[in-house]
């Protein structure tokens, strides 16, 4: 998605009256965008968007920089990861916890 693109739609959702930002895919992995980190913290500063959310397999994690991971981990309100198949071939999730901007 283009960056012009990204931030119309921050601006249509904002209008709309969401306040909580659920950043995942319907197929693929939010990590696998390297301006992910970015566009985490342009919703995070997104007027009315209060709670940024993102789901994660962390498939990618390692190819981000230090920086990079410190704005993910600030911007991001509640983390879910994918940890391991269950016996049916589904994912387990484990709910990240609640992060407070600057504990990071």
């Amino acid at each position: 998605m283009s960056e012009p693109l990204y931030a119309s739609a921050l601006r249509q959702i904002s209008k709309l009256g969401c306040d909580t930002l659920m950043m995942s895919p319907v197929v693929g992995d939010p990590l696998l965008d390297k301006n992910f980190p970015y566009r985490l913290q342009n919703a995070k500063n997104s007027p009315g968007i209060g709670e940024v959310r993102f789901f994660s397999n962390f498939i990618a994690i390692s190819e981000f920089t230090d920086w990079e991971l410190h704005l993910i981990l600030n911007n991001s309100d509640t983390i879910l990861a994918s940890i391991a198949p269950n016996v049916n071939g589904q994912s387990k999730a484990a709910r990240g916890g609640r992060f407070k901007s600057g504990h990071f």
